[in-house]
């Protein structure tokens, strides 16, 4: 059953094509469609976003640095040694300032850190991050359409269809990144495809809510404001985690 459910994931047919090409260029089309019934021709979204998403945590990996021949800090715990060495250069994870409750909530393992190999604490830290990230992105989903539910209360849709806006939209934009990750390796000035991001949501949203950009303009500032809080929330918490249960 799982060998069934992987192929019918990563099959590519027709419908591919078709939904990946009207994303790229008929932003909002795919969530008007499939609220309104006509998805014979179209992939299920949540099919595009994990294809998509698989496809680019594999491009963006998480690497953990070389430590080898630093003092690596977790908040204010010295890891690998009882003293720093004053000949090396400092690694902190966490500014110890900002969560000194955080060091509060280790501290029971200091002991037990001093004596670990610091490239292997960070090692397993990261490989820990790498893979709560994705689980934290999908967390993100639902939040992100609480979000539009709010923003669109008086147009009476669906909490159902702002989460598949939602997919449609997250899985854009992580080919759009993918995309433009590609062509700034070939030259930096290529980076000014991030300025299309905030105009594809804009015209998204004109399209599936109806609504002038007199309305949908300030919604999308507002949608990226509210956006990157939560972002910056879950990546948060994704690496409290990691150095958890590290």
């Amino acid at each position: 059953m799982l060998g069934e459910l992987t192929e019918d994931i990563f099959t590519i047919d027709s419908k591919f094509y078709t939904s990946i090409s009207a994303l790229f260029l008929k932003p909002g089309y795919l969530t008007t469609e499939f609220v309104s019934g006509r998805r014979v021709s179209i992939l299920p979204p949540v099919r595009m976003y994990l294809v998509v998403s698989i496809v680019f945590f594999l491009i963006f990996q998480i690497e953990a640095p070389d430590v080898s021949d630093k003092n690596v800090y977790i908040g204010n715990i010295l890891i690998g040694r009882e003293a720093p060495d004053p000949n090396l250069g400092n690694f902190k994870i966490t500014d110890e300032g900002n969560i000194k409750w955080f060091s509060e909530l280790i501290a029971d393992r200091k002991e037990e850190l001093q004596q670990s190999n610091s490239q292997i604490v960070i090692n397993k830290m990261f490989n820990v991050l790498e893979k709560t990230l994705p689980n934290a992105l999908l967390l993100f989903l639902p939040l992100f359409a609480f979000v539009l539910k709010g923003l669109y209360l008086f147009k009476r849709v669906l909490y159902f269809d702002h989460l598949l806006f939602v997919l449609h939209f997250q899985t854009w934009l992580m080919c759009w990144i993918m995309l433009t990750y590609g062509m700034v390796l070939i030259s930096p000035w290529w980076a000014f495809l991030t300025v299309l991001i905030p105009v594809y949501l804009a015209k998204a949203q004109k399209k599936t809510y109806q609504q002038s950009y007199w309305l949908v303009v300030p919604k999308t500032f507002l949608i990226f404001l509210v956006y990157g809080l939560i972002l910056v929330f879950l990546g948060a918490s994704s690496l409290f985690f990691s150095m958890i249960i590290i």
